[in-house]
């Protein structure tokens, strides 16, 4: 427990001497709060010095209670984007492993067109021609190479959707 201060303050024109271990300051802070609000309510009315108190006291537990009460939606409001920021990189992480498995089979389909491709010229430079089922197969493994890539590039544009996305309620939160 800290020093005990003793501080005198004139509230609705009476002369108190409050303790405390707070700081000296805000003891008087609060006296001018009280203050405030008990002149505020007697405006010159001829009420008793009780009245007045009780009906400050009133006031400033309201402002209290209606202080308490908007930090408490506060909270609960800042909870709800905490879901919401961790259901947003749920679905980044889900996006990046997708966008790194059909980037692993794009890789794959290309490494498997570009052997074909090599056999495939081999194979044309011997006979000075391909094979109608060649380039047929060829045909398909461009098709699905460029489905792949097609893809690809929707998956890095819901990438980058998403990490903007998520960057703007990460700065909503702040």
């Amino acid at each position: 427990m800290g020093e005990i201060n003793k501080v005198t303050v004139i509230i609705c024109g009476q002369e108190y001497t409050l303790s405390g271990d707070m700081p000296r300051e805000y003891i008087m802070k609060l006296a001018d709060k009280v203050d405030e609000k008990m002149s505020e309510l007697s405006g010159g009315n001829n009420q008793t010095l009780s009245k007045t108190a009780v009906l400050a006291a009133m006031l400033i537990a309201d402002e209290y209670y209606t202080e308490k009460e908007k930090a408490q939606r506060m909270a609960y409001e800042n909870n709800d984007l905490e879901k919401q920021t961790a259901e947003y990189e749920s679905l980044l992480a889900e996006a990046k492993s997708s966008f790194d498995s059909l980037k692993a089979e794009k890789d794959s389909a290309i490494d498997e067109l570009k052997g074909i491709i090599a056999s495939q010229e081999a194979r044309f430079e011997e006979v000075q021609g391909v094979p109608p089922e060649a380039q047929q197969r060829i045909e398909e493994l461009e098709n699905r190479c460029k489905d792949i890539e097609s893809s690809f590039f929707d998956l890095q544009m819901e990438n980058i959707r998403l990490m903007n996305e998520l960057e703007n309620y990460k700065k909503k939160d702040f």
